[in-house]
């Protein structure tokens, strides 16, 4: 549902032929459910933030994306005929940076939302310590203004966390969407 543009490099983010390889790989995901006949939205963020404040509304991944996309996705999740009730979770690693794509899922109505982040693990380790311990890891899509948002919330955040053993594995995991 989205049209690709250029690129977008986020701020304080990963070096920008990464993130394109990146949003690449993301987009092939997001093609390969259209190919096998969904509605798929493939979001194009401008910046992701991490929230570590365990109190905090927006505590998670804050996924800045264009208006276009944010409404687009809004309009699905206010959809009583759509539930995003199950979620594929997929990550690579490059150093210290974690390259994660959450795809969430509408199996019934073959809908899907592409979500690409990332995170840098150093700058993180308090926000996947208290996702861990709650057994919660919000995704929340946003448009710039910050009163408006979307969540996503993933009972399984280990998904979202490479083994320390191993640093530059590729893995993909299911999980149930809230």
């Amino acid at each position: 549902m989205s049209e690709r543009g250029p690129d977008p490099i986020p701020m304080d983010g990963p070096d920008a032929e990464s993130w394109s390889a990146f949003l690449e790989e993301a987009g092939a995901v997001a093609d390969e459910y259209r190919d096998d006949g969904w509605d798929v939205i493939d979001v194009q963020p401008g910046d992701v933030t991490p929230v570590d404040v365990p109190d905090h509304e927006r505590f998670g991944f804050s996924v800045l994306v264009p208006d276009s996309e944010y409404e687009a996705v809004e309009s699905l999740v206010e959809d009583e005929s759509v539930a995003f009730e199950t979620s594929e979770v997929f990550y690579h690693t490059a150093g210290e940076t974690v390259f994660v794509l959450a795809v969430e899922l509408d199996e019934t109505a073959e809908t899907a939302v592409v979500i690409p982040l990332y995170y840098r693990r150093p700058r993180t380790r308090e926000l996947v310590t208290t996702a861990l311990e709650n057994g919660e890891l919000p995704v929340h899509v946003r448009r710039l203004s910050v009163d408006q948002w979307v969540t996503f919330a993933h009972d399984e955040p280990s998904l979202f966390v490479p083994d320390d053993g191993d640093a530059n594995s590729d893995t993909s995991a299911s999980d149930e969407a809230k």
